[in-house]
């Protein structure tokens, strides 16, 4: 255990991680990681002031954590500071996930305190097992070299100190090292992505390399360094080739298409704006296409005018419109990505967010656009018609939601809310013989 402890304070010493004259905030969640860290800190007389999380999304047992972690610091005197948030909601008005969403509330309330109250830093209890994990997450997901790249020591204002410690390693620690903690219960639901990877996946890799998440921080360190080689000398490229124009950014194609491996290239510039691998693979084929072309990510839009790709961010203003042929099944637009098909099965879907309506009454090209005030539609199972304005009135929708609401339109005629209600003129009934379906 000593030899461990010793380990932890010369990884903090070395990367300059924390010092014992500067006040900085600690992420507590009341579980193992975080609760053995804030002993530690505390014990080793840090002037650490605790930040605690209450995401609302475990009930009686949120409520115990936050109790926990209560008493625990009035105990010693510990600053304190707690918040409540309403994770669902959010997750939901921003279509993120429940993961994301809980990320996203407690790192902009960690910077927002730091802010007002003068904390130099932001400790999290991360250690070299989440390493491992989120380079297979991000590996899994395809976000390249920068995923690869794993956790930082230190990001920003965000330190990591026990990022030289293994899982196993805590564990050890914590036979000798005596401390309370609060176990998390969804930490062992498969459902969650992380959890699938930490308990079925990794263990595989255990198999075949005892040292595995060693020799994954190793390769954490290693993609580090390779993604700053390669990012000086795309730089250098960049730098031929893009320009700005007012608000848009120009990519000149025949001096990209002369660079090595310019899909790649292509890849490193556009994926700066929200556009993913597959998107930009489809952009690279059409370079040597006709002009008009236009690709969309959920903030900006690539348009191919001859020999340039104009980059443009598209503002809350704008409304662009998506036009869908018969034979598409696939659109990214901004918010959503929607899928569509053509089948024979007639079976009702319950379900606002996929929809099957009748082929035949359809005229292609179909329209998705935003909403706009004064649209109308005949609400399933109604006789006449009603303001889309109105129907959001009736589901209580907040600003956001209204916001990212898009209509599927066929002749000027709304087929379908998106997520909310179709059209009742175009309805499967027995005489369907043709069903399009689409979901985002």
């Amino acid at each position: 255990m000593a030899d461990l402890l010793l380990k932890l304070t010369d990884f903090i010493k070395s990367n300059s991680l924390l010092t014992k004259d500067e006040r900085f905030l600690l992420a507590v969640s009341g579980g193992f990681d975080s609760m053995f860290l804030l002993n530690f800190l505390y014990d080793n007389k840090y002037n650490v002031t605790v930040a605690h999380c209450n995401f609302d999304l475990r009930g009686e047992e949120s409520e115990g954590d936050e109790e926990f972690i209560r008493n625990f610091c009035n105990e010693r005197k510990i600053e304190i500071m707690v918040i409540k948030f309403n994770t669902l909601f959010y997750a939901v008005s921003n279509s993120l996930s429940v993961q994301m969403a809980a990320r996203n509330l407690r790192y902009n309330w960690f910077q927002n305190l730091c802010i007002e109250h003068g904390f130099t830093k932001i400790v999290t209890a991360h250690h070299k097992s989440d390493n491992a994990e989120t380079m297979l997450i991000n590996l899994v997901r395809g976000t390249g070299f920068k995923g690869l790249e794993g956790i930082h020591p230190i990001a920003g204002n965000i330190v990591r100190p026990l990022l030289c410690l293994t899982r196993y390693e805590l564990k050890q620690i914590s036979n000798y090292y005596k401390f309370d903690f609060r176990e998390d219960s969804s930490n062992t639901d498969d459902k969650y992505f992380r959890n699938n990877i930490r308990k079925n996946v990794i263990p595989e890799f255990y198999k075949l390399n005892h040292s595995f998440e060693d020799t994954m921080y190793q390769n954490a360190v290693v993609f580090s360094h390779t993604n700053k080689f390669v990012n000086y000398y795309l730089d250098k490229i960049r730098k031929k080739i893009i320009k700005k124009s007012n608000e848009n950014f120009l990519i000149n194609i025949p001096e990209l298409l002369k660079c090595p491996q310019p899909q790649f290239v292509l890849y490193s510039i556009v994926s700066e704006f929200g556009f993913n691998a597959a998107v930009c693979a489809e952009m690279f084929r059409s370079l040597e296409g006709i002009s008009g072309k236009s690709f969309y990510s959920a903030t900006h839009i690539v348009l191919k005018d001859r020999n340039e790709l104009i980059v443009h961010l598209i503002s809350t203003q704008e409304n662009p419109e998506y036009v869908v042929s018969a034979k598409m099944t696939y659109l990214k637009t901004i918010h959503h990505q929607w899928l569509f098909k053509i089948s024979g099965n007639t079976t009702i879907i319950n379900n606002n967010e996929k929809v099957k309506v009748d082929f035949k009454k359809l005229k292609f090209p179909l329209t998705i656009r935003k909403w706009q005030i004064g649209d109308k539609i005949k609400p399933l199972g109604m006789k006449g018609t009603k303001k889309i304005s109105d129907i959001f009135i009736d589901k209580k929708l907040s600003k956001l939601q209204k916001n990212k609401t898009w209509v599927v339109e066929s002749e000027n005629n709304i087929v379908w809310v998106s997520g909310i209600v179709i059209n009742d003129d175009y309805k499967l009934t027995e005489a369907t013989k043709k069903v399009y379906e689409m979901s985002i």
